[in-house]
C-alpha cells in the first residue's frame, strides 16, 4: 500500500485519481534488493494469509478461501508490509493476476508487474458464464468470498471497478452500467446473462432496469 504526503487534487480541488496510481519504485531502495526479498515475501504471506508461501498457492485462491480479516484488508497489509521492507510498492491490482508468492518475488526483483485486464477469470467451466460485479467502493474483493459457496458449472468472471489503477472512476450509475455491459459483451455478446452482485445499499435495484435495456436481454438472472 503506497503512502502519499497529501491527497492528490486537481486545480479545481477535485480528486485527482491518477495521483493514486502506484508510485514508481525508489531506485535507491530497489537497487539494494537481494535474494532476502524472498524471505520478506514468505514471512508476510504466511503471517497475513495464514498459508505457507512454499505451497505455491495463487493469491486469489487464498483470498477466496480465507477467514478472518476482510479480503481487501489482507491484501493491503500484505503489499504494504512488503513495500515497507523492500522499497518497491506493488499496486493493489496485482491481485487480479493471482500471483504466487514466488511470482511476487520476481515482480519485486525485476521491478515490473503485469497490467490486469477485465474481466478477471476466477473459475474455468463449460456453459454460460457468471459475471461477478462488486459493490460501490473497494477494489472488487467484496464478493470473492461468495465463490467458495457456489456450485456453478460455467466459467466465473469478476469485473473490478474502474479507478483502482489510477484511471478516472465512474461518476454515475449510468456510466457504471455502460462499463459493465461493455465488459460483459466482450465475453458473452448475447443473453441470457447470469450476474452475481454485492451492494450494501440500493445499487442493484437502481441499475437492474438500465442493465436489462443495455444488454437487450429477455432474461437477466440476479443471484444475491
Amino acid at each position: 500500500m503506497a503512502e502519499f504526503a497529501a491527497i492528490p487534487r486537481k486545480q479545481d480541488h477535485s480528486l485527482n485519481y491518477r495521483g493514486f496510481a502506484a508510485p514508481a519504485a525508489n531506485p535507491s531502495r530497489a537497487a539494494s534488493l537481494t535474494p532476502a526479498v524472498g524471505d520478506v515475501v514468505a514471512e508476510a504471506w504466511e503471517r497475513i494469509l495464514g498459508v505457507p508461501a512454499s505451497r505455491g498457492d495463487h493469491l486469489l485462491d487464498v483470498l477466496v478461501n480465507s477467514d478472518g480479516l476482510p479480503r481487501s484488508q489482507q491484501l493491503g497489509l500484505l503489499l504494504s508490509e512488503i513495500g515497507a521492507a523492500t522499497g518497491v510498492h506493488l499496486p493493489l491490482t496485482v491481485v487480479f493476476g493471482s500471483p504466487t508468492a514466488a511470482a511476487l518475488v520476481e515482480m519485486l526483483q525485476n521491478r515490473d508487474w503485469p497490467q490486469y485486464e477485465r474481466p478477471v477469470r476466477m473459475q474455468s467451466g463449460v456453459g454460460q458464464p457468471l459475471f461477478v460485479l462488486p459493490g460501490i467502493g473497494g477494489i472488487g474483493l467484496d464478493v470473492v468470498t461468495l465463490l467458495r459457496f457456489l456450485t456453478f458449472p460455467g466459467p466465473i468472471y469478476l469485473n473490478p471497478p474502474k479507478g483502482i489503477d489510477g484511471t478516472e472512476p465512474h461518476q454515475t450509475v449510468e456510466a457504471l452500467v455502460a462499463d459493465h455491459v461493455a465488459v460483459i459483451r466482450t465475453v458473452q455478446p448475447h443473453g441470457p446473462y447470469w450476474l452475481l452482485g454485492h451492494s450494501p445499499g440500493a445499487g442493484w435495484s437502481r441499475w437492474r432496469s438500465p442493465a436489462l435495456c443495455a444488454l437487450r436481454a429477455k432474461r437477466l438472472c440476479f443471484l444475491a
